[in-house]
């Protein structure tokens, strides 16, 4: 339904939301704190994709292991 939908949406957007709203509210007090988590994730990028893909990739394993009837 419509509603599913726009939940969906509204839960994965809302970290992204969350950072704008931090940065709109109080723009000099959060200019360190999202300075530091943006220079963070520039330097743990590679791991963080890493990390990521053998998540996604296990899952998808683990799915299509279970569909063939293999687990």
């Amino acid at each position: 339904s419509i509603v599913t939908y726009l939940l969906f949406v509204l839960a994965a957007s809302s970290l992204n939301l969350g950072i704008v709203l931090v940065a709109f509210v109080a723009p000099t007090r959060s200019a360190s704190w999202l300075d530091a988590t943006s220079a963070w994730l520039t330097r743990h990028n590679r791991m963080i994709v890493i990390v990521v893909s053998l998540i996604f990739g296990t899952l998808f394993l683990v799915k299509a292991l279970g569909d063939l009837g293999i687990i």
